[in-house]
Parts: structure tokens; sequence; C-alpha cells
């Protein structure tokens, strides 16, 4: 997710239909490169331009977690996430329901979403045959302790792009050349629109 682009979008929107609360966990290498154009927080910053009142009501998290060199240390330190952010306490007013707004009632109540609350904790993904970081947690799925793991696929309805009768895969690493090149065309295409020009003066 470095740098958004559609097809992310829909799989946080797909993730916040079937679910009542979204965790997003960015990978970070914790440097800017050639792969990694955007720090964290401007990855975050793109994203509440489009999410904002889901992340305002405590619907959507979005959290950071860094590199490592072992997989299991990997899958250790996301579980750790996991239950950390779960127990991230969030306020709403009275009588409102966990999520509402702010301000149409002077009283408050705070609510903590544990982990005691959650039976099932969902993975999605666009290739889950092949996405490292699935492989991963399949493969120390142990360390989520008694809660079931679920993983869903979210089939790209939007695969390609076509320019110039050219058919061009949506991909980060696709979306990084266009900004690159200066490609208008293809970067227009593959950024959400509410985050491009924002997109384009943290870039240049």
């Amino acid at each position: 997710m470095n740098p958004p682009h559609v097809w992310h979008i829909e799989l946080i929107k797909k993730s916040l239909k079937d679910n009542k609360y979204t965790l997003l966990f960015i990978w970070t290498k914790g440097k800017k490169d050639s792969k990694n154009p955007f720090w964290f927080d401007e990855i975050k910053y793109f994203l509440q331009l489009i999410f904002s009142s889901e992340i305002k009501n405590k619907l959507l998290i979005i959290d950071e977690i860094k590199d490592v060199s072992w997989d299991d240390i990997w899958v250790k330190n996301l579980f750790q996430k996991i239950k950390h952010n779960c127990f991230a306490k969030t306020s709403c007013s009275i009588p409102s329901p966990l999520g509402g707004g702010l301000g149409r009632g002077n009283r408050k109540f705070f609510n903590f979403l544990t982990l005691s609350n959650i039976k099932n904790i969902i993975f999605y993904g666009g290739d889950l045959k092949n996405d490292y970081a699935v492989l991963c947690i399949k493969k120390y799925i142990s360390f989520f302790e008694w809660y079931k793991i679920l993983f869903k696929e979210l089939y790209r309805y939007k695969k390609v792009i076509n320019i110039n009768w050219k058919k061009i895969n949506i991909s980060s690493t696709n979306l990084r050349k266009a900004l690159n090149d200066s490609d208008s065309d293809v970067f227009s295409e593959m950024i959400d629109k509410r985050m491009l020009s924002e997109f384009l003066k943290l870039f240049s």
C-alpha cells in the first residue's frame, strides 16, 4: 500500500461493509526508497481523505507494522498490534451506539473493544495463494491462540486499466513507475480522485 491505489480502497470498503470494525496495518521499512516513496503518516493522511468518518467513529483503525527480518517475530508483532488496537478506548454520546457522532449530548460513555468480544479475526487480500504476509500468518497461525482465523479473498473487479490501447495492471509497482515517469494518464486512473491532488503535492 505504498502508494495506495484504487483497488486498496475497494478492499478497505469491503472490510468495512462486512465487519463492525476494521484494523488496517500498513507495512513499513522505516525509510523512504524507490519502493517506499511515502512515510506511514503520509499514507494514513491519504486514507483519511476518503475514510474520515469511519476513522473518527473508530470503525476503521489504521496502524503501522514495521518490517523485521524474522517471519515469526513479524506475526507475533502483528498479533500484539491487534490486541493493542482492540483495547483502544473509544467514546460516543448517549444514547448513540458505538460509532455514533459526538456532540449530540453532554454525557459520554467509554467502550473498550477487547479480543474477548471478538470471535473471528479475518484477513482480507487479493491473492491469498501468493501474498507473503498471508503465507506467514498461516505458517504461524498458532500464535493467535484460541481465536478463529479466517481469510477472505477479494476479487479484483478492475484488474487493469486501458491507456492508449494498452492494458496496464493496477498495482503499487506500476503506480510508482507512472509517478516517476510523470505519466498522468496512468496514475490519474490508479489513484482515487479524492486523494489525487494531495498525493501529487507530497510526491513532487
